[in-house]
């Protein structure tokens, strides 16, 4: 067992060590303990279909720590996150809410592909990456979860 009770944070003792520096003094890098669990949860979870939510992160007093966290897991792949406090559920919602930006982005690649299509082209690019059947479905994904959120008013 993991020797913490700490719920879904960091812990001190789980670091990384850096490079010694000019002064004979070495860093120490927090890691994630959680990492593996969540990445093999999301795997099984999704190769079946299923959603991820990931647990509750238990410092309330902390949402910069929160939104950290909740941010990483919405990278990852889970499709929210759990809130033990009112006071949570705007950082989550934030942090698993597409930026504007790249709801944008995911929309211009959209009409790049559709105008590539139209003049006969198989693909496209778009600042030296080519836009593929994976890019595509990743922005049509990003701008569905935006527009889930204008429905439900977040």
């Amino acid at each position: 067992a993991m020797r913490t009770i700490k719920i879904g944070a960091d812990h001190p003792d789980y670091v990384a060590l850096g490079e010694m520096d000019g002064t004979g003094v070495r860093q120490a890098f927090v890691n994630d303990p959680w990492h593996y669990p969540l990445m093999a949860t999301i795997t099984a979870a999704r190769a079946r279909g299923l959603l991820v939510f990931e647990g509750p992160y238990g410092e309330i007093r902390d949402l910069e720590g929160l939104a950290t966290y909740a941010r990483r897991a919405a990278y990852l792949g889970c499709t929210g996150k759990w809130a033990i406090h009112p006071d949570q559920v705007d950082v989550i919602n934030a942090a698993f809410s597409p930026a504007e930006k790249d709801v944008a982005k995911a929309r211009e690649l959209l009409r790049m592909l559709a105008e590539a299509e139209a003049s006969g082209q198989g693909s496209v690019s778009h600042d030296g990456s080519l836009i593929d059947g994976v890019t595509i479905r990743q922005a049509r994904q990003l701008i569905a979860l935006a527009e889930q959120g204008a429905h439900r008013g977040g």
